[in-house]
C-alpha cells in the first residue's frame, strides 16, 4: 500500500519526522520498503503571470509568451487559448516533469524559450491535456508571481511504500495507520467531515428511488446505498487529483475520484452508479448463474461459473461484487444521478472469484482481506458529503441499510499476568489499557481487578485471542523495551539418532555416485498423474489435494517423488544438461482416514537418472543403462548392509517399460519400484532419451537396517567355484534360480552370481543363457573338489526337476 504523509497529516499530527516515522512504523510491525518523493525534481516549479503574447515569427501553431516568475521569460508554447493575465505554472531549466524529461533552455524555430509552460499532464495529475494548466479565477487571490509552486500545491510530499501482512487489512487505509500512530505517539485522530448542509437535502426518502434485497446473505452481510440527484461530471479540484496521483491513482472525474479518496482514508471500497441505468430502480445482491456474462469497466466480457458474488437489477448484472464495476452502469460525462455502494463481502467469496478470472483491483485486494462491516454508515455518510460539495447534487433523506446477518465485536478477556509473563516485563497497567485504546479497542473493568474485558473492533478480525492481545501490546510497547536475557537451557549430549544418521549415509553415498540432491514442491499438478498414466496407480479415493490451491499446478499433495525429479530433470534436459543423475528424500501422501490428520504421510527415497553414465569419464562413454541403474540400487543397499534381504520381482507398473521394471522386497516387504521409463511417457516432459527411475519407503527400509553389522571373520580357507549355464525360457526370472541356490541346505554354500547372460546362436528360440556362479567355502577347513562336485551335482539335479530347465553343454 502507498501511504502519502501529506494526507495522512489531515488525520493526525505526527509527531515525529520522516525518518522517525519510518523507523516507528518498522518497529511496531509495519513494514516500510520504500520511501519516495512523487514529484522529486519538480522543485523548481514557479507560478507565472502572462504579461504579453506575440505569434511566432516562424511557425504559425505556435506563440510566444513573456511571462513574469519574479523575472520575465520568453516561453514558447503551442497553446493559442492562453491569454494575457492568465497565472500559469513555469519549469526552468533543470525540471524533471512526471514523465521523466528533463526541461532545458533551447531555440525554438529561432526563438530562445527559457523553459516551459506545464499542464497537468505533465506533473502527473491528469492522464491526457490538451491546453497549459491555468490556476482558477478563485486561486488568483492566493498567488504571488514567482511563488514555489512545488510547496503551495502540495506537490513536496513523501510517499511510505508499505508491506501489510494480510492479517492487518486494517492497515490498508490512511486513518488505518493513523490509528498506529495514535497508539505509538498518544495523539488524538481529527475529525471527519461528513456534515451534508441542510439545503442539500431533497424531501423523499432513500426508499422512494431504490429497492436492495439480499438473496445470499453469507456472501454479503450487509449492503448500504445513498441516492444524490443532479450531480455534475467534471475534474476533480487540485488537490483531490493530488493526493490520488501521489499514491498512483489515477484522477478520472470528481465522482469517482471521491470514491477512490475515501477508500484510501478509511480502507472500505466503494463503487458508484448510474442511477438512470438501473431500469428497475432496484438493487439484487444474488450469485451468478452459469454461463452468465459480464461487461466490466476494464472494457473485457467475462463468462461466469456460478460461483461469482454479482450486483444487478434483478435482471441484468450491473457489477461483480467487490471486484469491478459494470461497463454499462458506470460513471459518465452525462451521469446526473448517481448511487453511492457501501457494501461488507464475504472475503473467500471476492477471493475466488478475483482468482478465477485473474482480476486483481484495489477493491478487490481489500475485500479479500476483510474490510470492516460496521463503518459503512460512516464512509457512506463521507463519500456523499464529499460529493455534495464537489459535484453539486441534493440527497435523499437516510441511507438504504440492510444488514441480514449482523457481525458483532468480539469480547476476549486480557489477564495482566499473562501479558507479563508473555512479554517477559512488566507493564502497567495504565500501560495496557492506554495502548489498547489507542489502536480502537474498547476496555473495561471486571470484577476481578487482574482482569480487563477488551471489545475488539471489526475492522481488526485477526484479533481473536488473549494471545493476540499481547500481541498489540508487545508491538506497540516495543520490544526493544523487553530486557535481554539468555534462555535457559540444560546441556544434554546431542546429535543425529538412527534414523538421521541412515539418511545421512543415503545421501553421502548417492552423492559419491555422482547424483545430485533436489529438493521440489510438495504440491503437483494433477496432470502428471496422466503423463504417466498412473489414474489407477494412485486413485482419486487416496490423493490429498489443496483446498484452495494458489494454481491448479501446485494443487495436489505429491503421491510419488518421481514427479518432481521428472519435472526438474526435464529443465535440465531442455537447457541442454543432458547427462542427469537426480535423486530427493522427502514426503509424500495419501488419504487415511484413521489418522487425526486424515492424511499420511511417507517419507520415501527417488532418484533417477538420464543420459552419460560416468560424464566424466573420457574412457568410459557409455549411456546408462537398465543394469548400470539397478547397480547402483544394489550398491546403496550393500551400502547399508542389506543386499542380502533384498529381492527384485518382475512388476508391470503403469508408465515404465513392462520387460525392465521390478518391485523391490525386503524380506518379503515391498518397499519400493526401480525401472525404465516409457519413450513415450519421457517425451511428455519433452525429454527425448533414455530414463531411469526407482523409489523406495526408506521409512519401512530403516525397519530392516542394522546400523553397525555383525562382524564377520576374513575366511582362513579357499573357496571353490562352480559355474554352471542353463538354458532359460525367456520370461522366467533367474532370480528364482539363485534364490532356489541361496537357500540349498548346505553351509558350504557361500555366494552366488550371474556371470553371463547370452541369446544367439545354439540358444533354441523362446530361450536364454544364463551362467550361474557358485561359491564353496568351509570354515573348519580346505575342501576337496570331491566334497564339491558332489553337493554340485546335487544343487544341478535338484534346479531340473524343481524348475524344469536344462542345463546348457
Amino acid at each position: 500500500m502507498e501511504l502519502s504523509i501529506n494526507l495522512l497529516k489531515n488525520y493526525i499530527d505526527i509527531p515525529w519526522d520522516v525518518k522517525e516515522l519510518q523507523e516507528k512504523l518498522i518497529m511496531s510491525g509495519t513494514g516500510v520498503e520504500k520511501v519516495y518523493k512523487p514529484w522529486e525534481g519538480m522543485e523548481k516549479l514557479k507560478v507565472g503571470k502572462i504579461i504579453e503574447i506575440i505569434p511566432h515569427p516562424n511557425a504559425d501553431n505556435l506563440v510566444v509568451c513573456t511571462v513574469d516568475v519574479g523575472k520575465k521569460v520568453t516561453l514558447v508554447t503551442s497553446d493559442k487559448s492562453l491569454q494575457n493575465g492568465d497565472f500559469v505554472i513555469v519549469a526552468p531549466e533543470g525540471t524533471i516533469l512526471k514523465n521523466g524529461v528533463e526541461v532545458k533552455e533551447s531555440e525554438i524555430r529561432g526563438i530562445r524559450s527559457e523553459g516551459m509552460l506545464c499542464s497537468l499532464e505533465e506533473l502527473g495529475l491528469e492522464e491526457k491535456s490538451t491546453n497549459v494548466f491555468r490556476f482558477s479565477k478563485e486561486d488568483f487571490e492566493k498567488l504571488k508571481v514567482g511563488e514555489n509552486v512545488y510547496k503551495s500545491l502540495g506537490l513536496d510530499d513523501i510517499v511510505f511504500e508499505l508491506e501489510i501482512t494480510p492479517n492487518r487489512p486494517d492497515c490498508l487505509s490512511h486513518i488505518g495507520i493513523a490509528r498506529e500512530i495514535r497508539a505509538l505517539s498518544n495523539s488524538h485522530l481529527k475529525k471527519i467531515d461528513t456534515e451534508v448542509p441542510e439545503d442539500r437535502l431533497l424531501n423523499k426518502d432513500i426508499r422512494d428511488f431504490i429497492e436492495i434485497k439480499i438473496e445470499d446473505p453469507d456472501a454479503c452481510p450487509r449492503y448500504t446505498a445513498a441516492y444524490i440527484e443532479g450531480v455534475k461530471i467534471g475534474p476533480s479540484p487540485l488537490w483531490l487529483r493530488r493526493h490520488l496521483a501521489a499514491v498512483g491513482i489515477r484522477p478520472i472525474n470528481n465522482v469517482v475520484d471521491i470514491t477512490n479518496f475515501v477508500m484510501l482514508e478509511m480502507g472500505h471500497p466503494i463503487h458508484a452508479f448510474d442511477y438512470d441505468d438501473i431500469k428497475s430502480k432496484k438493487i439484487v445482491v444474488r450469485k451468478s448463474k452459469k454461463g452468465e456474462k459480464i461487461l466490466l469497466l476494464d472494457g473485457k466480457e467475462y463468462e461466469l461459473d456460478g460461483s461469482e458474488l454479482l450486483i444487478t437489477d434483478g435482471e441484468e448484472p450491473l457489477a461483480m461484487a467487490g471486484i469491478m464495476g459494470g461497463e454499462l452502469s458506470g460513471i459518465k460525462e452525462n451521469t446526473e444521478n448517481v448511487l453511492i455502494e457501501v457494501a461488507y463481502f464475504d472475503p473467500p467469496t471476492i477471493r475466488k472469484a478475483a482468482k478465477k478470472h485473474r482480476i486483481s483491483t484495489d477493491s478487490s485486494y481489500r475485500f479479500e482481506r476483510g474490510v470492516d462491516p460496521n463503518d459503512a454508515e460512516i464512509v457512506i455518510k463521507r463519500v456523499v458529503s464529499l460529493i455534495v460539495k464537489l459535484a453539486g447534487g441534493k440527497v435523499a433523506k437516510g441511507i438504504y441499510d440492510t444488514y441480514p446477518k449482523r457481525i458483532n465485536p468480539k469480547e476476549v478477556i486480557l489477564r495482566k499476568q499473562r501479558v507479563d509473563s508473555i512479554l517477559g516485563t512488566p507493564v502497567e497497567k495504565g500501560q495496557i489499557v492506554k495502548i489498547l485504546q489507542g489502536l480502537g479497542f474498547e476496555v473495561k473493568e471486571s470484577s476481578d481487578k487482574s482482569t480487563l474485558k477488551v471489545v475488539v473492533p471489526t475492522y481488526r478480525p485477526d484479533v481473536e485471542r488473549e494471545i493476540d492481545l499481547i500481541e498489540e501490546i508487545g508491538r506497540i510497547n516495543g520490544y526493544s523495551s523487553i530486557p535481554s536475557a539468555l534462555p535457559g537451557f540444560t546441556l544434554e549430549h546431542g546429535g543425529r539418532n538412527g534414523y538421521q544418521r541412515f539418511r545421512l549415509n543415503i545421501v553421502n553415498f548417492l552423492n559419491s555416485l555422482g547424483y545430485n540432491e533436489t529438493i521440489n514442491f510438495s504440491m503437483i499438478n494433477p496432470d502428471y498423474l496422466k503423463r504417466w498414466e498412473f489414474d489407477e496407480t494412485f486413485p482419486e479415493s487416496s490423493r490429498v489435494y489443496i483446498e484452495n490451491p494458489i494454481s491448479k499446478e501446485i494443487s495436489l499433495m505429491r503421491p510419488s517423488l518421481i514427479f518432481g525429479l521428472m519435472d526438474t530433470l526435464s529443465y535440465n534436459f531442455t537447457r541442454q544438461n543432458r547427462d542427469i543423475k537426480l535423486f530427493e528424500i522427502g514426503h509424500v501422501f495419501e488419504k487415511n482416514e484413521s489418522s487425526e490428520t486424515k492424511v499420511r504421510e511417507i517419507e520415501k527415497l527417488a532418484f533417477i537418472s538420464s543420459g552419460r553414465d560416468e560424464k566424466d569419464n573420457y574412457f568410459y562413454k557409455s549411456n546408462v543403462n537398465f543394469y548400470t541403474f539397478k547397480g547402483d540400487f544394489e550398491s546403496l543397499l550393500q551400502q547399508l548392509n542389506l543386499i542380502d534381504k533384498i529381492e527384485f520381482k518382475a512388476f508391470e507398473l503403469p508408465g515404465f517399460h513392462p520387460s525392465r521394471c521390478a518391485k523391490v522386497f525386503c524380506n518379503d516387504v515391498e518397499i519400493g519400484f526401480v525401472g525404465q521409463v516409457l519413450p513415450e511417457v519421457a517425451e511428455r516432459f519433452d525429454v527425448k532419451s533414455d530414463v531411469f527411475a526407482a523409489e523406495v519407503n526408506i521409512q519401512r527400509l530403516f525397519e530392516f537396517y542394522e546400523e553397525i553389522p555383525v562382524y564377520k571373520n576374513i575366511p582362513v580357507y579357499p573357496y571353490i567355484r562352480r559355474d554352471v549355464s542353463l538354458l532359460i525360457p525367456k520370461d522366467f526370472e533367474s532370480q528364482k534360480i539363485m534364490k532356489f541356490i541361496r537357500n540349498f541346505a548346505n553351509d558350504l554354500i557361500e555366494k552366488v552370481d550371474v556371470i553371463d547372460y547370452y541369446i544367439g546362436k545354439g540358444i533354441p528360440e523362446g530361450y536364454f543363457s544364463a551362467t550361474f556362479s557358485i561359491y564353496f567355502r568351509s570354515k573348519e577347513k580346505t575342501l576337496t573338489d570331491d566334497e564339491v562336485n558332489e553337493i554340485f551335482e546335487e544343487i544341478l539335479d535338484d534346479i531340473q526337476k524343481h524348475f524344469g530347465v536344462k542345463v546348457r553343454t
